[in-house]
Formats: C-alpha cells, sequence, structure tokens
C-alpha cells in the first residue's frame, strides 16, 4: 500500500478485499486508510478481483497482490497506454525472474 501511496500518478483508489483472511491484514489496511472489502469464504484471488471491480468508482482497474511492490511510476505507465492507444481493452504486467 506505501508503494501504491507513492505513486507519482495521484488519481486512483485503494480496495484491499479480504479473502476471508485469518490474520491482522483487514485491520493493517483500514489503519492505513484504505477502504476494506471482506468476503465471506475464501474464494481466490478470481473471485477478489471481481470483488474489488465491483467496488471500485474508476475504470481501469490495476491489481496488485499482496506479495509485490510496485514502482513509482506503475500507475501513470498504466494509464497512459489505455489514454494514448483506443484499441487496447486490457494490458497484462508478469514479473519473470531469470536465475
Amino acid at each position: 500500500m506505501d508503494a501504491i501511496k507513492s505513486s507519482d500518478y495521484p488519481h486512483y483508489e485503494i480496495i484491499v478485499v479480504d479473502d476471508a483472511s485469518t490474520d491482522e491484514s483487514p485491520q493493517i489496511a483500514r489503519q492505513a486508510g484504505v477502504q476494506v472489502v471482506r468476503m465471506d469464504k475464501q474464494s481466490g484471488p478470481g473471485a477478489a478481483r471481481n470483488v474489488g471491480t465491483q467496488n471500485a468508482r474508476g475504470n481501469i482497474y490495476f491489481f496488485v497482490d499482496s506479495d509485490v511492490v510496485i514502482h513509482q511510476n506503475s500507475l501513470s505507465c498504466v494509464v497512459s497506454k489505455f489514454l494514448n492507444n483506443s484499441e487496447i481493452g486490457a494490458l497484462y504486467w508478469s514479473i519473470i525472474w531469470i536465475i
């Protein structure tokens, strides 16, 4: 959440979807001042992302898993791609580790 809040793109909302966790993650998110939506039962990342989009106000969705830290310009890069390429309907970003 700190990385998102440090973004160089100022127009965003953070929604944390609690997939029926058993740890203190929802409380940590609330203390950070973000919206938390709790799911009644664990349903996996796809269902959690759907719940997140149902609660979002914007029209560009950027999914970040709890074990990922984004770069300061990640949001602005994604928004720029959408705004400058009307034929783009979705982007997929993947991290590949080569050892």
